[in-house]
């Protein structure tokens, strides 16, 4: 898996599969954007290997009673952002979204940021079993 890929694009509608698409980015050492939505609401964040948190320190486990309605436009939004930091890791261009995890409010049209940091005894980042 993402033999050959400079980067990887979570477009994924499940953490079991995002989590493997994480795991990729790490053993090959591939940037990871990964994006997700739900109804009005939608969260990225940029995954470096070996610099900022990986999937699996911004979320240990997968979020419980997941709204699965997807908005249009909540996807065209997040959508937009996740290529937008595509192209400037590609063109090593800009800041990108690591080590914090952009949160999309469509009801009050508001784009915030969370503070990630990698959690030293993760599985896939840090010194946990799976290393």
């Amino acid at each position: 898996m993402a033999r050959g890929m400079d980067l990887l694009l979570d477009a994924l509608d499940n953490y079991e599969g995002r989590y493997i698409l994480n795991s990729a980015a790490f053993e090959r050492k591939i940037p990871l954007v990964h994006a997700a939505v739900s109804g009005f609401h939608g969260q990225l964040t940029t995954v470096i290997p070996g610099k900022t948190a990986c999937l699996q320190c911004a979320m240990p486990h997968p979020p419980e009673g997941e709204d699965t309605a997807i908005i249009g436009v909540t996807a065209g939004i997040v959508g937009l952002l996740q290529a937008l930091e595509a192209i400037k890791i590609l063109l090593r261009k800009g800041e990108i979204a690591g080590n914090v995890l952009l949160v999309w409010d469509g009801l009050w049209c508001r784009l915030d940021q969370i503070p990630l940091s990698r959690d030293p005894d993760c599985m896939v980042c840090g010194t946990g079993d799976y290393r």
